[in-house]
């Protein structure tokens, strides 16, 4: 099947899909580093554990809704609400020192707007997609979701050139298993603060 053949419910929801998750795969998997870094690393875990708490019950709440009223009017009212929240998140960030509660909230907003988007967007390829051309649709759509994110990875990890010290050695750590290399790194990391005195 061509892209001309699709019906165009299916290339809107198909282009948004794009550019959404792109956004938000170039944002949200740091966000355990950036709470971590503003508040500390308990406070950073407990509330995200509830971030994906509330994601799932949304979610269901969510189907409940795309059932009983107008698709098209879910999504646009949960679209505009996602664009707000965003925009709450960036605003929050501006001041020297970061309205993180602020943060915080827009965040828990923007998860419960796109949970509740989430299901009326799945049901708009079933209501526009006969039984001949669904899977066709479907692996477009799962090629598109792959796609979206390995480019919304790659922009959001873009602007971390250069990874700290502190990074690499836990990295080096994570991968050196071999008594060997752990006595060179660990021989490395000690002989470093003497080779740059001389």
């Amino acid at each position: 099947m061509k892209w001309k053949e699709l019906p165009q419910n299916i290339k809107v929801r198909m282009i948004t899909s794009f550019f959404n998750r792109a956004v938000s795969s170039a944002v949200m998997p740091f966000m355990a580093l950036f709470f971590a870094q503003e508040m500390n690393k308990i406070w950073a875990g407990m509330f995200l554990i509830i971030t994906v708490m509330i994601g799932f019950f949304i979610n269901l709440v969510g189907g409940y809704i795309s059932d009983r009223f107008p698709r098209k009017k879910v999504l646009l009212t949960t679209s505009w609400l996602n664009a707000l929240f965003f925009f709450i998140m960036t605003i929050s960030l501006f001041p020297e020192e970061n309205v993180i509660l602020l943060f915080a909230g827009a965040y828990i907003g923007f998860i419960i707007t796109s949970s509740l988007g989430r299901p009326a967007m799945h049901a708009i390829i079933i209501d526009s997609t006969t039984p001949e051309n669904r899977k066709a649709v479907y692996a477009l759509d799962y090629w598109l979701v792959n796609l979206s994110m390995a480019i919304g990875a790659a922009l959001g990890g873009a602007p971390v050139s250069e990874p700290s010290d502190r990074a690499l050695r836990d990295a080096d750590l994570n991968v050196c298993h071999d008594p060997d290399c752990l006595w060179n790194l660990a021989a490395g990391q000690l002989q470093g603060p003497a080779e740059e005195a001389a």
